[in-house]
């Protein structure tokens, strides 16, 4: 395939992203995860649209085909295959976006890869007065950087499928490629072979596909002169491109963007702060490799940075002050030692003399202190009455957790979860299930299952786009 800067005896100089991606990150051995590149779900018709819109606001005046945003173009049905599983519809006068949609749904990968891959073949996507030459070869199939393209293969939706088919074909049969993952292989650095190789272990099923499509590795000159073209005429610039534009556009090519604003809401809603690259690339990994989204959700609510946040936010708000460091080391290792939970610490604050003092020093203001804080209400005076005279006989630690443990007070904290984490109110329905799942299985069994819902992960990539 055309892919090392030369195209039809053209110099192709890709435009530049807004913020171009550290090459510094480019791993010649795994440039994309295979959960990244065979997924057709990452990206709707209607997202690919948008993109392809916020790539060329407004196309150049020509009397050529429309670029990409407004191209239109027909295509002849397809059936399945062992390559392509699902049937290609084809269909007459389609927008670009719904043939490439089309396309990706057909034979299972990324839409994300499929526009990625045109942009570095012959600058489609941001092209404003893109030619009906460019659009024949739009995939750069079929189309070896030692000889002149195949015909045969020409058109946009011809070109789509056949490349998307073609990154299937190798790993179902994986003895007719000169590349496979999972051993070393040697990687020329151009076509020229004077030029050399070098050794690559290449890591993954979609990294192998991507050198069985564009033979070349990019050496350090290729990488160090971002998207340009460098003055070493050894250096090839296809996969270095591949990488670099779906970094730019669609952020880590190793972690998909649902996976990462995921992360990001978590860290937000469970620690109060954003995470940097590395807890990011982390925990986005976990999510890559199988691991279960309430999984990552306990990772996080058990670990000794939000024990510290609920024994810190103890302090403040039940006893009105700073913790003390011997004392906040001491409820932190009864946390991990499994004798308390996060959410007992304000429990246990409620029931010591510090906090009765500070609540107004009477069993009547002090009721009324714990209704407020536990359930969120104003206690009745009969309440306060009944629960005055339980504390007076049998302490006031005992009356704590009578209410604590209350159906009422599950449910309530069961409310604060759904404001905080899914950002709306929970219905009776869910109060009353959650509210009974937290007294059977305890607040941070709960709080992981609420984040790891479908629910929260969806509105994670609404917060985090």
């Amino acid at each position: 395939m055309a892919a090392i800067g030369v195209v039809l005896g053209l110099v192709f100089v890709p435009a530049p992203a807004a913020e171009a991606a550290d090459v510094q990150n480019f791993n010649p051995g795994y440039i994309i995860d295979d959960a990244l590149f065979y997924n057709s779900s990452l990206t709707t018709e209607a997202g690919i649209q948008h993109f392809l819109e916020s790539k060329v606001p407004n196309c150049g005046a020509t009397t050529g085909p429309a670029c990409l945003k407004n191209y239109r173009a027909d295509s002849a049905p397809r059936s399945a295959d062992k390559y392509c599983k699902l049937p290609y519809p084809g269909g007459n006068n389609q927008l670009a976006s719904t043939i490439i949609y089309n396309v990706a749904q057909a034979c299972n990968i990324n839409p994300q890869v499929l526009l990625v891959t045109m942009q570095k073949e012959r600058g489609l996507v941001t092209d404003v007065v893109p030619t009906n030459g460019d659009y024949n070869v739009t995939m750069g199939y079929a189309c070896p950087d030692t000889a002149l393209c195949d015909t045969r293969y020409y058109g946009f939706a011809n070109q789509l499928y056949s490349a998307a088919r073609q990154f299937n074909v190798y790993p179902a049969n994986r003895d007719l490629f000169r590349y496979d993952s999972g051993v070393m292989n040697t990687i020329q650095w151009h076509p020229k072979a004077a030029c050399g190789s070098s050794q690559v272990f290449i890591q993954n099923d979609a990294t192998a596909a991507l050198y069985n499509y564009t033979p070349y590795r990019p050496n350090d000159a290729a990488l160090n002169a971002g998207y340009a073209i460098s003055a070493d005429p050894c250096s090839s610039y296809g996969n270095r491109n591949f990488w670099m534009y779906f970094t730019d556009w669609f952020g880590s090519t190793t972690i998909s963007q649902p996976a990462q604003a995921f992360v990001k809401s978590v860290y937000q809603d469970v620690l109060g702060r954003q995470p940097g690259n590395a807890e990011i690339g982390s925990w986005g990994k976990a999510l890559m490799g199988g691991m279960a989204s309430g999984h990552v959700a306990g990772g996080f609510v058990g670990s000794d940075e939000f024990r510290l946040l609920k024994i810190d936010e103890a302090y403040r708000s039940v006893l009105g002050r700073e913790p003390e460091p011997a004392g906040r080391l001491g409820w932190l290792n009864g946390i991990r030692a499994g004798t308390l939970t996060p959410d007992d610490v304000s429990r246990v604050f409620m029931s010591t003399d510090e906090y009765f003092l500070r609540s107004g020093g009477t069993m009547e203001s002090y009721v009324a202190a714990v209704y407020e804080r536990i359930l969120k209400r104003t206690a009745a005076s009969n309440e306060i009455a009944y629960w005055a005279e339980l504390a007076h006989a049998h302490g006031r630690g005992t009356i704590v957790n009578l209410i604590w443990f209350s159906t009422e007070t599950a449910r309530a904290r069961v409310a604060d979860m759904y404001n905080v984490y899914l950002g709306r109110p929970a219905s009776w329905d869910e109060l009353v299930g959650w509210g009974d799942t937290a007294l059977r299985v305890g607040d941070t069994a709960t709080r992981s299952a609420i984040l790891g819902s479908g629910e929260y992960w969806v509105r994670s990539m609404n917060r985090f786009p």
